[in-house]
């Protein structure tokens, strides 16, 4: 009988191979926990739409039947006739934004010959040509990472199981 079948020999995994009550309770801790966080993921979703729709039903209303409201009447409202949960109504507020057509202003720039007074050159950095110079060694490896700093952040994802 070879040396390494002796039965005296033949080493035992059980214990090696038992998973210790901490790593089952940690795994069962886990899925507790994973389950109720997909379950509020779901209702969290539930959640969202219906409040998406009640916005959109809710605006109408107020646009269509609401009551000038705020400083200058500007926006709409229709008071509660007794406060629900502490709130006594709902505002449907008007919000302007103000966003540059940069076409239109370059164009009206260049018609008054004011273009270079009302845009600068802002430097921007070529990445092929910072590439380029790493190849011909005119940038080292370390001035690279320097340059393009890597960061890592954390996601929590949920991957769904394929069916």
């Amino acid at each position: 009988m070879p040396r390494d079948l002796i039965p005296s020999e033949i080493r035992d995994f059980t214990e090696e191979n038992r998973v210790s009550t901490d790593v089952i309770e940690v795994t069962e801790d886990y899925l507790k926990q994973s389950r109720e966080m997909i379950l509020l993921r779901e209702q969290k979703a539930r959640l969202e739409a219906r409040e998406a729709e009640l916005k959109k039903e809710l605006l109408a209303v107020l646009e269509a039947m609401g009551e000038p409201y705020g400083p200058e009447g500007q926006h709409r409202t229709i008071a509660f006739p007794r406060p629900i949960r502490n709130i006594a109504r709902f505002v449907r507020q008007t919000k302007s934004t103000t966003k540059v057509d940069l076409i239109k202003a370059e164009a009206i720039a260049r018609s008054k010959g004011i273009h270079d007074r009302l845009f600068t050159m802002q430097p921007t950095l070529d990445q092929d040509a910072v590439m380029v110079a790493v190849e011909e060694g005119l940038i080292t490896d370390e001035e690279l990472a320097d340059i393009f700093p890597r960061t890592t952040t954390y996601a929590f994802v949920v991957e769904k199981a394929k069916k």
